[in-house]
């Protein structure tokens, strides 16, 4: 029996004629990605899959940037996007994200991801570096189990999300796509703010402040995400005592 001839769509010369005839600068975002992408689909050329990927990169950041914030699963849920274009686009995102903060002004160009616990239920925060002080929700880890600090929440997220984790895990996800995206949301404003200013003190003020804020999102964000898996982990309980162990 012969094989079906199922053809693809690589639309490979548009974006490639274009970048040699007129350079990078001059193509679109979804040119470039598709030479990247360098096949579609039987329905969509390189560059309509090139277009739906960058439809998904709304909030907090559109473009090439934002596909930092879109996570492997969602690009794979385009037809056409497995996990190797995926991983690839994820590569191109964080390399977009990398170039820009290298424009930024030395005092403000680094970034300080922090994240406490089992890498599973963690979640990943961006502060700026180069501060003179630390958010004491972040910075306090002391060895006293408290729900203040960032420490021993995310500890306790981590423990009850392990012992309820079908019922946990999409509160988990959600918590961590959230405190991702609020987090590079705060960042990109205070990085517009910084760009105005050029006086070091107040820089330095507006970089603690970032800092703060972020400490504050994070803060709300994981005590809520601690009381639903609190909750699911309350409804898995078996009460097994009986009267004798009293």
């Amino acid at each position: 029996m012969p094989e079906k001839n199922v053809q693809v769509n690589t639309d490979r010369g548009l974006p490639y004629e274009r970048f040699l005839q007129f350079g990078p600068e001059n193509l679109t975002e979804a040119e470039l990605l598709a030479v990247i992408l360098r096949t579609g689909t039987k329905e969509d050329s390189a560059v309509a899959l090139a277009e739906k990927v960058l439809a998904l990169a709304t909030y907090p950041r559109e473009g090439l940037l934002g596909l930092h914030d879109v996570s492997v699963e969602e690009l794979m849920e385009i037809r056409g996007i497995g996990m190797v274009k995926a991983v690839k686009l994820k590569c191109i995102a964080e390399l977009s994200n990398r170039m820009s903060r290298a424009k930024a002004r030395e005092d403000a160009n680094v970034l300080e991801w922090v994240a406490y616990g089992s890498n599973a239920f963690n979640a990943m925060v961006p502060f700026y570096a180069q501060v003179e002080e630390t958010p004491e929700y972040v910075a306090n880890t002391t060895a006293e189990v408290s729900t203040d600090n960032f420490y021993w929440v995310s500890r306790m997220i981590g423990a009850m999300a392990d012992a309820s984790y079908k019922k946990s895990v999409f509160h988990v996800e959600r918590y961590q796509e959230k405190v991702l995206s609020k987090g590079h949301e705060i960042i990109n404003h205070y990085d517009k703010l910084l760009e105005k200013e050029t006086d070091a003190g107040k820089r330095m003020a507006l970089k603690t402040e970032a800092n703060n804020a972020v400490a504050d999102m994070v803060k709300k964000e994981a005590a809520d995400t601690l009381d639903k898996v609190l909750f699911e982990l309350c409804g898995q309980m078996k009460n097994a005592f009986a009267r004798s162990d009293a």
